[in-house]
């Protein structure tokens, strides 16, 4: 979930399955345990057979890992100042 952005947090259970080398019949198990246990939150869709992860436990974190959060934080940083710019733009006479 760490490796994918914000907006992409919906993990099916077949991804889940291969990267956990698991069987398909034990990834709601794996789910419910990692919930259990704080390791994850959000909410599994059995239905539909995905999870949407909300938050992961933190950890220690390699160099890799370390870049990969350094881009996600800049491109956090460009999309507020983006946000704000049109903000500004729009209402240009609260801030006057």
């Amino acid at each position: 979930a760490f490796e994918r952005s914000p907006n992409d947090r919906i993990i099916s259970f077949d991804a889940i399955s291969q990267r956990c080398i698991c069987t398909l019949d034990q990834v709601e198990w794996i789910l419910m345990r990692a919930l259990s246990l704080g390791l994850i939150k959000g909410k599994i869709d059995e239905v539909s057979k995905n999870v949407q992860i909300t938050w992961v436990q933190p950890r220690v974190l390699d160099m890799q890992q370390l870049q990969l959060l350094h881009q996600q934080v800049g491109s956090w940083t460009d999309k507020v100042k983006q946000s704000l710019i049109t903000i500004e733009d729009q209402t240009t006479e609260l801030f006057a």
